[in-house]
């Protein structure tokens, strides 16, 4: 049994005695593309990242690409990509935000950025794409310029640009009546070294939020 098994399962027992038998039926961990229940065995489904919809199909991303699976795992809509960290579903169930990884070469190296994409949920269609180093030239904040990391060798990159890690779409909250940029509906993405971005939900508005202090183009 692997570590992460075992945790998962140190986890389940340890709730036991607090639940009954029939509350333990509809509970289950997920993990990546991984479903733990009790008392069933676990379930593997393909890919990395998933979501799972009340109509039994999944959407599954990783570094091939994202899918839409139907309840028989057949393929719905397929779009290329390599997907990273998480994948998110948007209020309306309609739209699912994405972060992906790109490489583009500017002047002799090759650069790995971040892209922001938003899929409509039953196409797969491209809806709105940003490209990160975009929104950072926008705001005069500099690349975090990373050279080692075990990214670049996934990407054949010479350098990292930007490191996202989350991306989720703002819920109701008190808070939108003092900020505007905490309007309902907006989206923020969370970052290694680059702080807080805050994106309409076309992608075109931005705010961000513990920037660096130089300009852009002094990252090189």
């Amino acid at each position: 049994m692997s570590a992460q098994m075992r945790l998962i399962q140190i986890i389940i027992l340890s709730f036991y005695p607090l639940v009954t038998m029939a509350a333990w039926e509809s509970l289950y961990l997920q993990n990546g593309c991984s479903v733990f229940s009790f008392p069933t065995k676990p379930k593997f489904y393909p890919g990395e990242l998933c979501i799972f919809l009340d109509d039994g199909t999944f959407i599954s991303a990783g570094a091939k690409g994202i899918r839409r699976f139907n309840r028989d795992q057949s393929t719905m809509w397929e779009v290329s990509g390599h997907y990273h960290h998480q994948i998110n579903l948007t209020s309306d169930k309609n739209r699912i935000l994405s972060l992906v990884s790109e490489t583009t070469v500017r002047g002799k190296l090759r650069e790995r950025d971040d892209v922001f994409i938003i899929h409509d949920l039953k196409t797969g269609k491209v809806l709105h794409r940003r490209l990160a180093w975009d929104v950072l030239a926008e705001k005069k904040i500099p690349s975090i310029n990373w050279r080692e990391s075990i990214i670049l060798k996934e990407a054949n990159a010479d350098l990292e640009n930007s490191h996202f890690n989350s991306f989720y779409e703002i819920p109701q909250n008190a808070q939108a009546l003092k900020a505007a940029y905490l309007k309902p509906g907006n989206l923020i993405l969370n970052s290694m070294e680059l702080g807080i971005i805050i994106l309409s939900p076309d992608l075109t508005f931005s705010e961000i939020f513990h920037p660096r202090s130089k300009s852009h183009d002094d990252s090189r």
